[in-house]
């Protein structure tokens, strides 16, 4: 369990559930944050993560997987909402508490003697692709945060919600302003809580403000573009050639 400590009031709030995967050999390893989705309808289902750990841990990462505060066994409340809504402020607070649980996981990661310091990979899914954006452009701790890989990322699913303000969008735009960090972003066409048009715009909106990212939609994803991140043999090559340009043939 990794703790969520509130420092105005010098307490725990929080237990994140957490898995860990160590590579072989003595270190010391960069470490690689995995984050997770929304709920879907299942806030106490724990993500095992298997497949992707196993990918990094192999090529040399510390993998660390938290499931954030009221998700999976993990303690406190969630305050990410699950419920369509079109006011950009209210997804805020969730944000918020999303990002303290990646404070938490870093401060955890500087505990253990194999990990190297200040030598972070963000990975996320989803609303945790989203996340690991937001966090590289105004998380507590965004220098230590060297790439980011974000597959299938948004906050909210603007093509079932249609809000006339598509926070993604406002979203990107901002973070691309104020974050040098380099990325990596991975969608699936004909994304049913998106749709392609909605992601090039997000590409679009996150360039266009100075951010540095490459860009693949990726098509042939069955069923549904969203579940690009189930299908790694359609993303680990670009995987392998950001992270590992010089290993890539």
């Amino acid at each position: 369990m990794v703790p969520v400590i509130d420092q105005s009031r010098h307490e725990t709030v929080a237990q994140l559930e957490t898995r860990i995967f160590i590579p072989k050999g003595a270190g010391p390893f960069p470490v690689a944050i995995l984050n997770h989705g929304s709920a879907g309808g299942a806030p106490k289902r724990s993500i095992a993560w298997q497949e992707v750990s196993k990918y990094l841990s192999e090529r040399g990462y510390v993998v660390i997987a938290p499931m954030r505060r009221g998700r999976g066994k993990s303690t406190g409340a969630s305050l990410e909402s699950e419920e369509k809504n079109c006011d950009p402020e209210s997804w805020l607070p969730g944000l918020a508490s999303s990002m303290q649980d990646i404070d938490a996981t870093i401060e955890f990661s500087r505990t253990l003697r194999f990990v190297k310091a200040h030598d972070v990979l963000l990975l996320g899914v989803s609303r945790g692709g989203f996340l690991s954006v937001a966090y590289a452009a105004e998380g507590k701790y965004r220098n230590d945060v060297q790439q980011v890989v974000n597959l299938v990322g948004g906050w909210v699913a603007q093509a079932e919600d249609q809000c006339l303000v598509d926070f993604n969008l406002l979203s990107f735009h901002k973070y691309g302003r104020i974050t040098p960090t380099r990325m990596l972003w991975l969608y699936g066409a004909n994304d049913l809580f998106y749709g392609d048009a909605a992601v090039h715009s997000y590409v679009d909106a996150f360039k266009s403000a100075g951010g540095s990212v490459e860009f693949h939609l990726v098509s042939g994803v069955p069923e549904n573009g969203h579940g690009l991140p189930n299908h790694s043999e359609k993303w680990r090559s670009y995987v392998d050639r950001f992270l590992f340009p010089r290993r890539a043939p």
